[in-house]
C-alpha cells in the first residue's frame, strides 16, 4: 500500500453504517486530501483505491446520507460530463 493510502485509511471510520472521512474537510463539509500538492476529496479517493481511476469530466457524488462517506457503494459516478469516443465508422 502507497503512503497516501496509508494516510488515508487511517482517517477513515468504518465504525457505522457509512464510512466516515474524518480528516479535513472544506468550508463545504465535504472531505479533503493534499496529494502530492493537489487538493482531492476524500469520495474521490476511496473511489479511485476501490474501482480505479475516475475518467476525465466524471465527477463522484457524495453519500445522500452523509457528506463525509467514503463507502464506495454509497458513492456515484456522475458522468455527464464524461467525453466519449465516436466509433470511427459512425464518423462517415
Amino acid at each position: 500500500m502507497a503512503a497516501w493510502e496509508d494516510r488515508f485509511e487511517a482517517k477513515v471510520d468504518r465504525s457505522g453504517m457509512c464510512h466516515l472521512w474524518t480528516g479535513a474537510k472544506t468550508a463545504a463539509g465535504v472531505g479533503q486530501v493534499r496529494i502530492d500538492g493537489k487538493l482531492r476529496t476524500a469520495a474521490q479517493l476511496a473511489w479511485e483505491l476501490e474501482r480505479g481511476p475516475i475518467p476525465a469530466g466524471g465527477r463522484i457524488q457524495s453519500c445522500r446520507h452523509h457528506r463525509l462517506c467514503v463507502r464506495v457503494d454509497h458513492l456515484e459516478m456522475d458522468i455527464t460530463a464524461v467525453e466519449v469516443e465516436t466509433p470511427p465508422a459512425l464518423l462517415h
